[in-house]
């Protein structure tokens, strides 16, 4: 139940918006029935609706439905009991229902108001939460598990360091990392998804920030010939590679190389890309990856890093939050490492 001391007699209207951060984006790039745009054309709808009415009435409509008393609810709020009767009267007029009926010189609930208290209960607790009074988060003595969706790819470049940090100045903080299985979308629709790493030509309506950027590169194994001669046009058309598919997409720098090539022969595919330099160490294949994750792999002498005659783009990776957590002292705190860690590493600010 809520009284002054909670949130007062008064909940001020406003109409807050999470800013979708897309420069790279343009609106040409997206299909009128795009799931973002039909998604934000609801929302806007919806949030065009919700500003004809006028949220001050939402704590008495509490108060007279949980006191189904004018007085007892004007008491609650802090209003005068005429005050109280016109809030009750233009409740009538927005809801379109009586709401307290007057029976034997008592007011009962009407079907429509008991179908409210839950809702309106639950919406208010979440305002009052969430918004007035959100819970303080602090990192060195919290006892928290935060969900990361990002390919292995993504994870083993920054939740390596990201770890090592907590550990030391986060002990209770934990992390669990799951695989991006389905759109963004869907998957940040999961209120335990607390941030996801995706390319930023992954189209989404949630909030995002450029995180790093890395570059392709070719690897082969110790012993390949390249690591001595070099690699030739002639070369990448010949050899043959081992390749990142999944369900058909595969990697830009790796289509890079084939569109100059005429396309290369494809020896094993596979929708893990740290498998490619496990495969390459161990034959005469070619592959591209990440190139901190092929460092990573050179450093341990299992392949070798070799220059490509074929320019290799940029995979630019983002970092996307579900739209409403601004509140969520928790989420806006592992943002900031995600991004504190990133600039340590390899982050290119624009």
């Amino acid at each position: 139940m809520w009284c002054k001391s909670q949130l007062g007699p008064r909940i001020r209207q406003s109409n807050v918006g999470d800013e979708v951060h897309s420069p790279r984006l343009s609106t040409a790039a997206i299909s009128p029935r795009d799931p973002a745009v039909e998604a934000g054309r609801a929302r806007n709808v919806s949030d065009a609706e919700l500003a004809k009415i006028d949220l001050n009435l939402l704590v008495p409509l509490q108060a007279l439905l949980a006191e189904r008393s004018v007085s007892r609810a004007a008491e609650l709020v802090g209003v005068t009991q005429p005050a109280m009767s016109n809030t009750l009267k233009r409740l009538r007029r927005v809801l379109r229902d009586e709401l307290l009926i007057r029976r034997r010189g008592e007011y009962t609930l009407t079907p429509r108001a008991i179908a409210l208290l839950d809702p309106l209960d639950r919406a208010l607790a979440l305002l009052n939460k969430e918004v007035v009074w959100p819970e303080p988060f602090d990192p060195s003595t919290a006892e928290r598990e935060f969900t990361v969706v990002a390919t292995n790819a993504a994870a083993a470049v920054v939740l390596p360091p990201l770890i090592a940090k907590l550990a030391v100045t986060s002990p209770g903080v934990r992390i669990r990392n799951i695989g991006l299985d389905s759109s963004v979308d869907d998957t940040l629709r999961d209120s335990e998804v607390d941030v996801a790493l995706v390319p930023d030509g992954v189209l989404t309506s949630h909030p995002r920030e450029r995180l790093f950027e890395e570059q392709w590169t070719l690897i082969v194994a110790r012993d390949h010939p390249a690591t001595r001669g070099g690699v030739s046009l002639t070369d990448l058309g010949s050899g043959a590679f081992a390749v990142f598919d999944a369900l058909g997409q595969r990697a830009p720098g790796e289509l890079a190389l084939s569109a100059v090539t005429g396309g290369h022969r494809i020896a094993v595919r596979t929708d893990d890309f740290l498998l490619l330099p496990l495969l390459v160490a161990e034959s005469q294949l070619m592959a591209v990856i990440q190139e901190p994750i092929a460092r990573r792999f050179e450093a341990l002498g299992m392949i070798r890093i070799v220059d490509s005659p074929v320019p290799l783009p940029t995979l630019r990776i983002d970092l996307v939050w579900p739209s409403g957590s601004h509140s969520d002292q928790g989420r806006v705190w592992l943002r900031r490492q995600f991004i504190n860690v990133a600039d340590q590493l390899l982050r290119i600010v624009p």
